[in-house]
């Protein structure tokens, strides 16, 4: 599907690949971003995965197929609104209701509208056409259908299930057989009925032509019987035809349509699915080399506040890649060199509890982000560590707006420090 749908020729051995090579060995064949990443991506929510898969299949720059991935949305949005399941309930959901939905036309739009008769009670078209007007009048043979055996000798049974057959009429069910035909023929008629009454100017009705024009199987002969009463030559030509003028209706509107040439999709859902800790070392891996020491030593100090948590976190970062072995020991030390800082030290000592790199949503819905709140029994100390060598008003403004959210959150006493690495030196701020 993948190469018919950007017109490219794939070549039998690629079935071949499919089977004997795993999915992370078949970029030549899929998407490169699927082969890539889809184990990550079966993490992901359902309406996320969808998304990805259509942006990788390219499927978000054909024109001609955006009407049917909006579509889609749709139904993802639908099947997955009284809770995510997972993408097998959604295959059996599919299975059993998605697949049968059709892309939904707008009234009035100048198409074709295919619609099974059942679906069209109650509305109605300008022109219908019934290319099939063919069904059976009567039960189908060997369908179940159910009698009662009061008057039959197993009368004991209560009601039984008897296959439908002709040769029913001469046995001691015959009347519930006679009255299965009846009501068999009643519903084709009253189908005939609705699909006859939906039009309102054109109608067309197509029958198939049967030799024995004796026998009414279905509803198509009692049609074609009736027309030979109307027009003795309906045998010979096949056709019956009633004309009339209909004045035509020119409807002038003014509607405004938007085209879209791209499937407009979105990684803000990705974005919000990634983890803190994962965004952290993302920040730590391309951040540019001359602040690198800086922010590393910052993230450390986010998440240690003794020598332990120090080598564990160094561990990590080691062990994921994001520092070299070079550069644990000097990294070590400067970290250590902060949290061996007097009066730094007796702060974090004195806390209850540590609140570390958590949101705060403000009234404008902005996030606001301290390094470290310090929570006591009667007061709350905001610590910001800043690794730059000269003070900066900027510094204060930002920390003084993080006491005053705290303020809001009903804190009081409030005791904001800024601690400047480079210099040693740890500020209060009033």
């Amino acid at each position: 599907m993948y190469h018919a749908v950007h017109q490219n020729k794939a070549e039998p051995s690629l079935y071949c690949d499919l089977n004997e090579k795993s999915l992370t060995q078949l970029d030549h064949v899929l998407p490169a971003s699927l082969c890539a990443n889809w184990q990550t991506w079966l993490q992901l929510p359902l309406a996320e995965l969808v998304e990805n898969l259509i942006a990788s299949y390219g499927l978000d720059h054909l024109p001609q197929h955006i009407p049917y991935l909006l579509a889609f949305r749709d139904l993802l949005s639908n099947a997955t609104r009284p809770g995510e399941r997972g993408i097998g309930a959604f295959l059996e959901w599919w299975q059993e209701e998605g697949c049968r939905e059709s892309l939904p036309s707008p009234d009035g739009a100048n198409a074709v509208q295919v619609i099974t008769i059942h679906k069209a009670k109650g509305l109605a078209f300008r022109a219908v056409f019934v290319p099939f007007c063919i069904w059976d009048n009567k039960t189908k043979a060997n369908a179940v259908f159910w009698v009662s055996a009061k008057e039959t000798m197993y009368h004991h049974l209560g009601d039984i299930p008897l296959r439908f057959s002709e040769s029913l009429a001469k046995t001691t069910v015959a009347k519930a057989y006679f009255e299965e035909v009846l009501y068999s023929n009643m519903d084709s008629l009253n189908m005939l009925y609705v699909a006859t009454t939906r039009s309102k100017d054109f109608l067309y009705l197509g029958t198939m032509f049967k030799k024995d024009a004796e026998k009414l199987s279905n509803i198509g002969d009692v049609i074609n019987t009736a027309m030979n009463s109307f027009d003795p030559e309906f045998n010979d030509t096949n056709t019956y035809e009633k004309v009339e003028d209909v004045p035509g209706i020119v409807k002038v509107e003014e509607r405004s349509f938007i085209t879209l040439h791209n499937y407009p999709t979105s990684q803000r859902l990705s974005d919000l699915y990634v983890a803190t800790e994962e965004k952290h070392i993302i920040h730590l891996l391309n951040m540019e080399k001359s602040g690198r020491k800086g922010s590393l030593a910052h993230e450390v100090l986010a998440s240690a506040s003794n020598e332990k948590e120090t080598d564990d976190y160094l561990q990590k970062l080691l062990t994921e890649g994001v520092i070299q072995q070079e550069e644990l020991q000097p990294l070590k030390q400067t970290v250590m060199d902060v949290l061996q800082h007097p009066g730094l030290s007796k702060l974090l000592h004195q806390s209850g509890h540590s609140i570390i790199e958590k949101n705060i949503i403000d009234i404008n819905g902005r996030i606001q982000r301290p390094d470290r709140i310090l929570v006591k029994e009667d007061s709350v100390v905001l610590l910001d560590y800043k690794f730059t060598s000269e003070q900066s008003d900027k510094h204060v403004e930002q920390i003084l707006k993080y006491k005053q959210l705290l303020k809001q959150m009903g804190y009081n006493n409030v005791q904001p420090y800024l601690f400047y690495a480079v210099r040693k030196e740890l500020k209060m701020v009033g």
